[in-house]
């Protein structure tokens, strides 16, 4: 299984603070028997966490994404935003069994707004800021994530190209009448112009992209 680290932290990005949650992260992984493939610090910045967390799911095609930072109830902690906005699946028995752990040890775990979800095939997962909480929400919930995995895994309906290559992105033409006749789209001897009523119509174009999305094309146009 492939697995992606991102630490959010604007002082661990400025250089200000060792990323020592990062590393635990990083080695649990490892003793798993997970292959850490990807690792990020990033500030706490919404958009940037948002793309970052697209990249690694679309085009790296990461198994299980996990954070930590950005989960608290500072004005600049947007990790849970980030993430519930780039989900297509919520998952949210996880990020409730790591509360449900940390209560046990601390009433403070309450204040932890983390959350799990799910982008197409990747499980992403927000785990707290300090070393000590990422451990033992770790050790609580590592056990049973790769049964789920497992499943999600199976369950792969991402369309592949020729040389295996994960297709995710789909491209819709809504009209014939476009004059640019690119090669790729157009053969040299062009193509008989449909009448108005064949084209089909916004509830149809509409269904097709739906039907795409659950085929794993995140993105369309």
């Amino acid at each position: 299984m492939k697995a992606a680290v991102v630490t959010l932290s604007d002082k661990g990005f400025r250089n200000e603070r060792e990323d020592k949650s990062g590393e635990l992260v990083q080695m649990m992984l490892k003793e798993a028997g997970y292959e850490v493939a990807e690792y990020r610090l990033l500030p706490d910045e919404q958009t940037q966490i948002e793309t970052v967390l697209k990249e690694l799911s679309d085009e790296k095609e990461m198994d299980l994404i996990l954070t930590t930072g950005g989960t608290g109830f500072s004005q600049r902690d947007c990790t849970p935003e980030a993430t519930m906005n780039v989900a297509t699946r919520n998952a949210p028995g996880i990020a409730e069994a790591m509360r449900y752990a940390s209560l046990a040890i601390t009433p403070r775990a309450m204040l932890s707004r983390g959350v799990s979800v799910i982008r197409n095939q990747t499980l992403i997962i927000n785990l707290p800021g300090s070393p000590k909480a990422v451990k033992e929400n770790l050790e609580y919930i590592l056990p049973t994530l790769s049964h789920g995995l497992e499943i999600l895994k199976r369950s792969d309906r991402r369309m592949r190209d020729q040389f295996e290559r994960n297709i995710n992105y789909m491209r819709v033409s809504v009209t014939d009448l476009c004059n640019l006749r690119c090669v790729y789209c157009m053969p040299k001897e062009g193509i008989r112009q449909i009448s108005h009523d064949e084209i089909l119509t916004f509830d149809e174009i509409a269904r097709v992209c739906r039907i795409g999305q659950n085929l794993g094309f995140p993105g369309s146009s």
